[in-house]
């Protein structure tokens, strides 16, 4: 589980207890991602592109990582395992359809704490 890999309390620890609490689509992911490469997570950015409100929609009791921190997710799991330029032009495109400005402050402090822990999570 994830509690061996908690780097502190507080906020830092919610954001893995996120990652824990999503696993089981994260583990889907990374699957389709090792299976597909980039054609995983287009097809996964093809699937959540949806209007904004929906793509940063935070239910931290949803099984479903936060649309926009998915496709984060999934690119970086696969620049891990296949790293190549592509990766980062994919955040970029991704990042540009959705840039993360404008939201609820809480909104914003959760997901630059999972893209904090994103490295030593994946």
């Amino acid at each position: 589980m994830l509690k061996g890999l908690q780097r502190g309390a507080g906020e830092r620890g919610l954001a893995w207890q996120l990652w824990e609490r999503w696993i089981s689509e994260i583990i889907a992911d990374f699957w389709a991602v090792a299976r597909l490469g980039i054609g995983a997570t287009l097809g996964l950015v093809g699937v959540v592109s949806l209007p904004r409100a929906f793509v940063f929609r935070a239910t931290l009791d949803d099984p479903h990582p936060i649309p926009w921190i998915r496709v984060r997710l999934s690119g970086a799991i696969g620049e891990a395992l296949y790293p190549h330029p592509q990766w980062r032009q994919l955040a970029g495109v991704w990042e540009s359809f959705y840039p993360p400005t404008g939201l609820h402050e809480n909104t914003l402090r959760t997901l630059g704490l999972l893209e904090t822990t994103m490295p030593a999570f994946i």
